[in-house]
């Protein structure tokens, strides 16, 4: 059995290894350079491929692009049907004109989803579309746990690729949280996106909170479920004031507490958490 230590400290755990065999998918289209469009990754033991293609085919083959659209969804099918390795070595076997496969590679995995993510960032070139296919990797570390750090809400450090699910929009940041205290959903180090502009009632939504009159950077940002509670003034009539505003973690080993209107501001809210990758 192979096994690897990950995490540090008291958080430190031993994860199985299995192994594994990758392969890669090259577009070679008359006249063009071929170019890496997908990976394949297959789980020897349990028979399972898992592949992940790029999505802008009328870019990378406009006159290609209806049937390779398909390709992914019709592969998954096929690897369910007959299992993973039948279908690998048929297109080993098979595709050799606009599609090709490479050699095969043996590797070790623990996480089958997290290391086809990272093959795929590190060896298909994906056409780059702020706010619609990619959204930016801001430099602020939000505290799950305590107040956290920001290092320039507005300076780019990256553009990474929008989660499956998520329709990015110009108004949404991606940032580090670190800690705790938002766990099981949000784990220590995670990726998370957010959206700027918060409409209607913030009660009861997890929102990335500003603290002011904080000079130590270390204690300014935080993540946490937002509890507002509002009284009617009743010298006006109409006119509404919070009575209490908590934010509240998700690990119950860990304690809400309280701010005044004034202590602090709205940055964003929590939309998703970003696959890891392994």
């Amino acid at each position: 059995m192979n096994l690897e230590r990950t995490g540090t400290g008291v958080d430190s755990k031993l994860v199985e290894l299995k192994r594994a065999e990758c392969v890669f998918v090259d577009l070679q289209l008359p006249g063009a350079r071929p170019e890496t469009v997908g990976v394949l990754l297959l789980d020897t033991a349990a028979n399972k491929l898992h592949l992940k293609f790029r999505k802008d085919w009328n870019d990378v083959a406009p006159e290609e692009h209806d049937v390779l659209e398909l390709l992914e969804g019709d592969l998954e099918r096929q690897a369910e049907e007959k299992g993973g390795t039948e279908v690998l070595s048929y297109l080993e076997e098979h595709w050799s004109n606009i599609l090709r496969v490479t050699d095969r590679e043996s590797m070790l995995v623990a996480d089958f989803d997290a290391r086809l993510r990272r093959l795929f960032r590190q060896n298909v070139r994906v056409a780059l579309a702020p706010y619609k296919t990619h959204l930016p990797l801001t430099s602020c570390q939000a505290a799950a746990g305590h107040l956290g750090e920001q290092l320039g809400l507005n300076e780019i450090k990256d553009w990474v690729e929008a989660p499956a699910g998520v329709r990015a929009t110009p108004d949404m940041f991606v940032a580090r949280v670190t800690g705790y205290s938002m766990e099981p959903l949000i784990k220590d180090g995670s990726l998370c996106v957010f959206r700027r502009n918060v409409v209607g009632s913030r009660s009861g939504r997890k929102l990335l909170i500003e603290k002011f009159g904080e000079f130590d950077e270390a204690t300014r940002f935080t993540i946490k479920v937002y509890r507002s509670e509002k009284i009617q003034n009743s010298s006006d009539e109409g006119d509404w004031r919070h009575a209490g505003i908590r934010l509240e973690p998700l690990n119950p080993a860990y304690s809400a507490w309280s701010l005044e209107p004034d202590q602090f501001r709205v940055v964003g809210e929590f939309v998703a958490v970003l696959p890891s990758e392994e």
